[in-house]
């Protein structure tokens, strides 16, 4: 429980626990012996205890980067600031949307039009090209610190980067990937969910 809340400021880390919250959820009575799994996530946890720390006067990123996926391809643009965004906290994914029409032709930066190499599910894909998007920003960031804004027309993608972790296993094991990169690089996501149709993404994951 500690270690749970020693990590809500910096979410992602909550990825590294899997066996810890499986054996939590068995509901054991008593003097439980640890799982050899639950010693090597806490221990985990213990090394990356120096990272788990949140600036809140962190630089926002100058762009918003958006990312999208298909069964073909990824998608990854970067967009200037435009009216009409939502307040933050506003958005809720399937729902209510961070844009309500169109972003402008010219206020949208190609950044990744890409084929997979290989079919898996929609929503790891889905994932695959948020953390591209991601480690886009990660080459074009200085030390120190960045909050960036991220735009996902996938509302499992957005539910996971706001919780900082999946009980998919597939996911969570992305999900950690992505949390190595952006522990190492001092780096949060403020992520809100996209209509497809407003998706600026969506045309480069399908060429």
């Amino acid at each position: 429980g500690h270690w749970i809340w020693a990590m809500l400021p910096r979410r992602p880390a909550l990825s590294i626990f899997s066996a810890v919250f499986a054996l939590t959820n068995s509901k054991r009575r008593g003097t439980v012996a640890l799982w050899p799994s639950v010693k090597r996530e806490l221990l985990v946890a213990a090394d990356i205890a120096p990272l788990l720390v949140a600036r809140l006067s962190a630089p926002k990123f100058p762009l918003t980067v958006v990312s999208d996926a298909s069964s073909t391809g990824l998608g990854v643009v970067a967009v200037k600031r435009v009216a009409g965004v939502a307040p933050a906290g506003t958005t809720k994914a399937g729902v209510n949307g961070v844009v309500a029409t169109p972003v402008p032709a010219d206020a949208v930066i190609p950044v990744v039009a890409s084929r997979w190499r290989w079919p898996e599910h929609i929503n790891v894909l889905e994932f695959r090209a948020a953390h591209v998007a991601l480690r886009w920003v990660l080459r074009h960031t200085l030390p120190g610190g960045v909050r960036v804004p991220l735009w996902s027309d996938s509302s499992v993608v957005v539910g996971v980067l706001r919780k900082g972790r999946s009980c998919s296993t597939a996911l969570n094991r992305r999900m950690r990937a992505l949390a190595s990169d952006l522990l190492r690089a001092d780096v949060s996501v403020e992520v809100d969910w996209i209509e497809s149709a407003l998706n600026p993404a969506d045309a480069p994951s399908r060429s």
